[in-house]
């Protein structure tokens, strides 16, 4: 029987992907749970600049400090909006004692 290279190439951009998220990493915020834990909801009326904590996981679960803006909070956890220097956008609820403002 013949080989089917569509499954090659599709194999490839699996590995290509693997690849990058070990080297930058996947954000980890707070569950709903968590989040619903710490009270209601209030959204910003304009972004709020802050530099945020947040947890990545790599190969182990790594702190990084990322510039981002708070678009939304609890009584002591703020949802952050950030990019990426590729331009990827990525939001995450964490506590509030893991920001300040910029």
């Amino acid at each position: 029987m013949g080989q089917n290279r569509r499954y090659d190439l599709v194999g490839r951009d699996i590995e290509g992907a693997d690849r990058l998220r070990e080297r930058t990493g996947s954000p980890i915020g707070l569950s709903i749970d968590e989040v619903r834990a710490t009270g209601q909801r209030r959204d910003a009326r304009e972004p709020i600049p802050v530099t945020a904590r947040l947890q990545f996981q790599v190969a182990l679960v790594e702190p990084r400090e990322v510039d981002a803006v708070v678009i939304a909070w609890t009584d002591t956890a703020v949802l952050v909006r950030w990019c990426t220097p590729n331009g990827h956008e990525h939001h995450a609820w964490i506590y509030a004692g893991a920001v300040r403002r910029r």
